[in-house]
């Protein structure tokens, strides 16, 4: 879904697939959210609760005021499926994704807060930018 980055896997060159707890596999993966720029770094178990959470509609009009027929709007839909896939109104995931990754990034504070200017955006910009770095 979204920009797609490939990388060489274990499994690929031969070595064996990581095998690690829950716990170990959340505190890789803080470590290297951190490494990269994330401030905070959290997991929390996808299941029949925490579904709802998700919008069924994202896009130009996601959020609580979004509708079935919202213009720019596209589905979420968890299926039974193994990989996960875009098209022009849905983005599919797989019912075998067990946790989602939340993670914020720090910004300028004193950027932040003078930003009406020719500068105004540095602050934002500059926090959103290392963002490609963590989805890859």
């Amino acid at each position: 879904l979204g920009p797609q980055c490939f990388s060489i896997r274990p499994q690929d060159v031969g070595a064996s697939r990581w095998q690690g707890t829950p716990e170990e596999n959340y505190k890789t993966v803080r470590n290297a959210f951190r490494f990269l720029g994330a401030q905070d770094v959290g997991c929390a178990e996808i299941d029949s609760d925490t579904v709802k959470f998700f919008h069924r509609a994202k896009g130009g009009a996601s959020g609580m005021f979004a509708g079935q027929g919202d213009a720019g709007g596209k589905q979420v839909a968890f299926k039974d499926i193994d990989v996960p896939y875009e098209t022009g109104d849905e983005y599919a995931i797989p019912n075998k994704c067990k946790y989602i990754i939340t993670f914020t990034a720090r910004q300028s504070f004193e950027g932040t807060r003078r930003q009406a200017g020719i500068t105004e955006g540095f602050a934002v910009w500059y926090s959103y930018a290392r963002y490609i770095k963590m989805m890859c």
